[in-house]
């Protein structure tokens, strides 16, 4: 009575691989069954090197995205802020904040427009600047807000 030992694998292409032993003799077979619809397995070769040459553009346009996007919630309310408690600011702290704002802002529209023009590193530390320097104003709008509500 033949003794087989069979091995079945199916690859990220979705190839099914058999491999059968029989255990007596020790003849091996082997056949892949490729599924024959969806993607080919030369697409599906080709998909996995271009996902390895493009993974760093990738992470780059990824981090790019969330700092346009985290960078635009900023402008938002920080010029929010500025537009309602700025009357209350130094003249000068007022300025430096709306070049910061202005700045940031260019940056923004740019990486908008083409990811691949915008300095991501040039752009989070301006984010950061900006967060650092609009410490003031947040201080300014928590009293005035807490004067209202009080």
């Amino acid at each position: 009575m033949p003794q087989l030992e069979v091995e079945f694998l199916v690859d990220a292409g979705g190839v099914l691989h058999v491999t059968a032993q029989e255990n007596r003799t020790g003849k091996r077979a082997q056949l892949q069954v490729v599924p024959n619809h969806g993607l080919s397995r030369d697409e599906v070769e080709q998909i996995e090197r271009d996902s390895v040459t493009h993974a760093r553009d990738d992470m780059q346009q990824h981090r790019v995205a969330d700092l346009v996007v985290n960078c635009s919630l900023d402008l938002k309310w920080i010029g929010d802020q500025l537009a309602r408690h700025g009357t209350a600011l130094d003249p000068d702290y007022r300025a430096d904040l709306e070049r910061q704002i202005d700045s940031l802002r260019t940056m923004v529209e740019t990486a908008k427009a083409d990811w691949r023009a915008a300095d991501a590193n040039q752009m989070h530390q301006a984010k950061e600047a900006l967060d650092n320097a609009s410490l003031r104003l947040q201080e300014v709008a928590i009293t005035a807000s807490l004067r209202q509500d009080g």
